[in-house]
């Protein structure tokens, strides 16, 4: 039987305040040995090893300086490993000159593309991988998974294995299926959600996983796994009324909707329900069908 991480969550979880360069940086410790750190809303971690910590996601400059503050001012190992969940700027712009340069940073192959520049403000992966990747130290077991597109062209899951939890750093939120949060879907990949949702339904189950956390601050730090298949869901609701109103006739030469002959109940369940965010949503799918774009 897998751990239960609500019991561990319950008995462990507190939320501790951090006066340091940053009044909005602060983390939550979720088991002894995982922290989540905060700032400016968006979230990573920590994995603390007896000799080395791994970060991942460390976001920025600003915020890399805060979680060696952290550490070393509570005195756990500093940084060995960085993981990239993917190559957005906002979660990798750690600056070089803050960190040791024998930090092995690890990141999926696809991110090779747009971190090849060799931008001083990123530290440069030292390991690329293809489909998964396993993480060994110290007795910590960290396993990195790929399911192709998703949020841009190279975002992985992480899987926590002393824990059993996952950590989806963007795309799912801990409330429930969600409306994006940008419905202009500016870094999604609309022609591969369906499959990297099934896929990640898939590893939930083989691995017993029930919890998972977010790349962004929520109400809830955690949320249950069945959330996986209700934004799936959600994503089949989607391609399955872009592809119908194309056979009905009810989308026009800018791929947009008329949503007076659309059915809007099933969309209205979901959080973050707005029928002009759901207009710019279909309009992608159409685009696609219609463009390949």
């Amino acid at each position: 039987m897998k751990k239960n991480i609500y019991t561990l969550l319950f008995s462990t979880l507190f939320f501790t305040s951090i006066s340091i360069a940053s009044s909005d940086f602060y983390v939550e410790e979720v088991s002894k040995n995982l922290i989540v750190f905060t700032q400016n809303d968006q979230q990573g971690l920590i994995v603390i090893n007896e000799n080395s910590s791994i970060v991942v996601d460390p976001m920025n400059q600003e915020t890399t300086k805060n979680i060696q503050n952290f550490l070393a001012t509570n005195d756990k190992p500093m940084i060995g490993h960085i993981i990239y969940s993917h190559s957005h700027w906002d979660r990798i712009s750690t600056g070089k000159a803050t960190l040791n340069k024998d930090i092995e940073v690890i990141a999926q192959q696809e991110c090779g593309m747009y971190l090849s520049n060799n931008n001083k403000d990123v530290l440069g992966p030292t390991i690329y991988f293809q489909d998964t990747f396993k993480i060994s130290d110290e007795g910590k077991e960290i396993d990195l998974y790929y399911y192709g597109p998703s949020h841009g062209e190279c975002m992985i899951v992480i899987h926590l294995v002393e824990e059993n939890l996952l950590f989806v750093p963007d795309l799912l939120h801990t409330k429930g299926a969600s409306f994006p949060r940008d419905p202009t879907l500016p870094y999604l990949r609309p022609s591969t959600l369906i499959n990297f949702f099934t896929e990640l339904e898939k590893l939930a189950e083989e691995k017993e996983i029930t919890s998972f956390i977010g790349g962004h601050k929520e109400d809830k730090l955690i949320g249950m796994t069945s959330i996986i298949a209700e934004q799936r869901i959600f994503w089949e609701l989607i391609e399955t009324t872009a592809v119908q109103a194309g056979e009905d006739g009810i989308i026009n030469l800018d791929n947009f909707i008329d949503l007076k002959k659309l059915d809007l109940e099933p969309y209205q369940q979901y959080e973050n329900y707005n029928s002009e965010d759901l207009i710019n949503i279909i309009r992608r799918y159409t685009s696609f069908q219609n463009m390949g774009r």
